[in-house]
């Protein structure tokens, strides 16, 4: 079947999992992505319903059209069928945003594709832009918190999955759907941030050139990049914080696991805002990260961020449709990609009623 090894294994699904939940052998499901056999019609109704696609796109009819526009740079990591699994499930999101009523949302567009922070003018444009992000997102001018927790309040889709090892995450969006990130949840957590604000800025600055290759590459994730950082740490932040420290070659230790932990960014990322704003020399900054790389890993640091274990939004959402009796208990599983036991079991925990 067209995509089918594809589309299980976005679910995370080995191929005995997606047997076990069909009733069927390893042996059927790895017939059916070899093309040495096909289900039966009933099965590929189930199959589909358990992947979270149409039957048309396991059947080859949907052709190659999708029904997001995806950034074109990290999918193109990706396989179409992949790419039809993440924009299933942002229509399965959608779809419950609508039977509560609810719009989707899509960050207002600041289409600046050509700028580049290389370019001292185009760095006072993205600084400025960051200051507007904030408040269009209502964080002030403190720490935003746990940021994918403040996009999702604003109503921006958000998924933490288990994607490819090079992809820390990609973005997306229709008209009558909103946006949507996807993010590796196998990162760090402040890598998570940072990813997840990263998408933000191409969904601000770029999202006219999605669906297809954009030109300037490089610039176009400078850009991204550097509007991330200076959403999570606006400039009057850094030179209120770093100020004091302006004329050493280097930043202490200590201020960096603080600005970590206040403000939910990487030690690296200080360094470069530091550098950006002009506390640090460049030179200063990235001997400096070298330094952490040799003690901590190039991927790693000390004192790792933790999110809090609350549900997602698309939990609370589902639980609330569960509530109000618009989406049957199988239809949530399927939604939140969740076997139905445990559905049913955090279902119960968020719908208990308080003891008298």
């Amino acid at each position: 079947m067209v995509a089918l090894k594809s589309l299980r294994e976005a679910r995370g699904l080995t191929q005995e999992a997606l047997a076990a939940r069909l009733g069927v052998s390893r042996q059927a499901v790895h017939a059916w992505e070899t093309g040495k056999a096909t289900p039966s019609l009933l099965q590929g109704v189930r199959l589909a319903r358990i992947l979270g696609v149409p039957v048309e796109a396991l059947l080859g009819e949907a052709g190659s059209s999708l029904p997001l526009l995806f950034r074109a740079e990290p999918g193109e990591a990706l396989g179409e069928g992949h790419l039809q699994a993440l924009a299933a499930r942002a229509r399965a999101y959608r779809e419950v945003e609508a039977l509560l009523g609810l719009p989707g949302w899509l960050p207002e567009a600041r289409p600046f594709p050509h700028l580049d922070p290389r370019v001292k003018e185009d760095r006072e444009r993205l600084e400025a832009l960051a200051v507007e992000v904030r408040k269009d997102l209502g964080s002030g001018d403190g720490p935003l918190g746990d940021p994918i927790a403040l996009l999702e309040d604003n109503g921006l889709k958000v998924f933490l999955l288990d994607l490819p090892e090079g992809v820390s995450g990609l973005s997306a969006y229709a008209e009558d759907l909103g946006g949507v990130v996807f993010l590796n949840k196998g990162m760090p957590v402040e890598r998570q941030y940072f990813t997840a604000l990263h998408e933000l800025a191409h969904l601000v600055l770029h999202r006219g050139e999605y669906g297809r290759k954009a030109q300037g590459r490089d610039a176009k994730e400078r850009a991204a990049d550097y509007l991330a950082g200076a959403i999570l740490l606006p400039r009057h932040v850094v030179l209120e914080e770093l100020g004091p420290y302006a004329g050493l070659s280097y930043l202490p230790e200590g201020v960096l696991r603080h600005l970590k932990q206040r403000y939910g960014v990487s030690m690296r990322t200080v360094l470069v805002r530091a550098a950006q704003v002009g506390i640090l020399p460049r030179a200063k900054a990235f001997a400096q990260k070298q330094v952490l790389d040799r003690r901590y890993g190039e991927r790693e640091e000390p004192e790792p961020l933790e999110r809090p274990p609350t549900p997602s939004r698309l939990e609370r959402l589902v639980f609330a449709a569960l509530a109000q009796g618009k989406l049957t208990l199988s239809r949530a599983a399927e939604i939140l990609g969740l076997p139905l036991r445990e559905a049913d079991r955090r279902a119960s925990a968020w719908l208990q009623e308080v003891p008298a």
